[in-house]
């Protein structure tokens, strides 16, 4: 749902285009890099990379992906890692 975005950007909706295409093309690096540093156990770069998708999935009013980048974020961070 885009409503907050389009007050934000007082309906301004080649701005509203360009911030989707600017995730559309940022986030499959970000998901590739978030795996990669899954899979490699490298929790730093892991909570960086979810820290960064976190926002841009913030950006866009995402609500159904922010609960489980925060979770991640934080479970890299956190002493006893699973």
């Amino acid at each position: 749902d885009l409503t907050s975005l389009r007050q934000f950007a007082k309906h301004d909706e080649a701005f509203i285009r360009r911030l989707a295409h600017l995730f559309c093309t940022t986030t499959p690096p970000l998901l590739a890099e978030l795996e990669s540093h899954l899979a490699q156990r490298q929790l730093p770069q892991l909570s960086a990379a979810a820290h960064h998708l976190k926002s841009s999935v913030g950006g866009l009013n995402i609500t159904s992906l922010l609960g489980t980048l925060r979770l991640v974020e934080a479970a890299a961070t956190s002493p006893t890692p699973p």
